[in-house]
């Protein structure tokens, strides 16, 4: 399982390497991705890329003092796109289950007003 920062890295790691190739990244991109609750620094950035190495979601060719060459594996790549596709599928049901509560209460609505002026053209209500 990886950890918030993790995926955060693996997300840009991704939008960057498009092909799935190989791509030179630049050290301070890479660590303007973390939100300012992490406080990241360099070692924040190294930790998570050792993380993501050991668990095969990422190859690192090489690093200097300003860039890593990167690039996603397969299972990397994979998990971006399941963790996208997971979003996707929860809006749709938040969505879907909005539209059905408005079409539940507008149905009683048009219901209990249909009701009333029933009862009140036959005169049980005056």
């Amino acid at each position: 399982m990886l950890d918030e920062r993790s995926k955060i890295l693996l997300k840009k790691v991704n939008e960057r390497c498009t092909e799935g190739s190989f791509n030179v990244i630049d050290k301070t991109e890479l660590l303007s991705v973390y939100p300012k609750r992490f406080k990241a620094d360099g070692t924040v950035l190294e930790q998570s890329l050792k993380n993501l190495s050991a668990y095969g979601y990422v190859l690192l060719k090489y690093e200097d003092e300003n860039v890593y060459c990167l690039a996603p594996t397969p299972k990397g790549r994979a998990f971006y796109e399941d963790e996208t596709e997971l979003k996707t599928i929860d809006r749709r049901k938040l969505l879907s289950s909005v539209l059905n509560s408005v079409f539940i209460s507008l149905a009683v609505f048009f219901g209990i007003i249909g009701a009333f002026s029933v009862l009140t053209a036959n005169g049980a209500i005056c």
